[in-house]
């Protein structure tokens, strides 16, 4: 009995290890590249806004710009499909903003909230955006 028991643990072991079974988890999803959406921040009328994208493993860096007249360079972290991110205003004015974005349609779209301040006081908003 123990020879089979010991049979089966190693056929089994085989296997996995012969269909690559692989414990260093799941892909990091590619966010490189440009995406480009809509924003609305409270107290201003909805706008567009384009974001371009690097990523080296799970760091994401780029630059954004909207419609509304505001642009700057952003940074985040991805963990599995949630993107956080600092945004660092620098038009019209300095400001800095943080929030979170939820990766979807296998990386092909972004949609998430930010809150912060710039010279004007403070704000938050929302934004979808689609890889172009």
């Amino acid at each position: 009995m123990r020879k089979t028991l010991a049979l089966a643990w190693c056929s089994t072991l085989m296997i996995v290890t012969a269909c690559g079974g692989d414990s260093s988890g799941p892909a990091v999803i590619n966010l490189s590249g440009t995406f480009s959406g809509t924003i609305s921040a409270v107290g201003f009328p909805a706008g567009t806004a384009t974001f371009t994208l690097t990523q080296s493993g799970t760091s994401v860096t780029g630059s954004w710009v909207t419609s509304l007249g505001s642009a700057g360079t952003g940074s985040g972290n991805l963990s599995g499909t949630t993107l956080s991110i600092t945004l660092n205003q620098t038009n019209p004015c300095a400001g800095t903003f943080t929030g979170t974005a939820t990766v979807q349609n296998a990386g092909n779209r972004l949609s998430g909230s930010f809150s912060g301040s710039d010279c004007n006081g403070s704000g938050s908003g929302t934004f979808v955006v689609n890889r172009t």
